[in-house]
């Protein structure tokens, strides 16, 4: 069996003190997070990471970074979790709380 991550509920989850340690996000996953923050009236900030030009020459964007300063909008800080677990995207799945 490998190894599991295991929450200990500390305050150093989804706390990002330099944009390359934000998540990297599909756009699908940004378009989501842009719906759940603006039915909670947050705004968000995402930079492309990786694009290609299609074959008619417009440009598509695979990869975002979402730049985070500080604690994720969707951290609850009261409960040390996650607002959006469920649907939270890939690379913050990657840890299990």
């Amino acid at each position: 069996m490998g190894l599991r991550f295991k929450c200990l509920r500390c305050v150093h989850c989804c706390f990002f003190l330099r944009p390359e340690e934000a998540p990297v996000v599909f756009p699908w996953e940004r378009r989501l997070l842009e719906e759940l923050a603006e039915e909670r009236g947050i705004r968000l900030r995402f930079e492309p990471l990786e694009a290609y030009a299609d074959k008619k020459g417009r440009c598509a964007v695979t990869l975002y970074r979402w730049v985070i300063r500080g604690f994720c909008p969707f951290y609850r800080l009261a409960t040390l979790s996650c607002s959006i677990h469920d649907v939270k995207p890939l690379a913050c799945r990657m840890y299990r709380s």
